[in-house]
């Protein structure tokens, strides 16, 4: 894994950290404006919303099954499931 890509997955890694999620200032600046999530639910999560819903986390979350690739010079796809 390139040192670039390797900073993604650490960046993303903070997203599921509770000192994070408790901190909707410091969740917001990792995710981009029009950030969206798909839950396995279907529901659509948008930037705004994630930050809510997280806010008082106080366990981490584990993932596994976690996948990273470039789509193209300056995009990447993360895959994981969470637990």
């Amino acid at each position: 894994m390139d040192e670039e890509l390797a900073e993604v997955v650490r960046l993303e890694w903070l997203l599921l950290e509770p000192h994070v999620r408790n901190d909707p200032q410091q969740l917001l600046s990792l995710l981009h404006e029009d950030f969206h999530e798909y839950g396995a639910s279907g529901r659509v999560w948008q930037r705004d919303s994630v930050a809510q819903a997280t806010s008082g986390t106080q366990q981490a979350i584990a993932a596994t099954h976690v996948g990273a690739r470039r789509l193209g010079p300056d995009a990447a796809l993360l895959t994981y499931r969470t637990e």
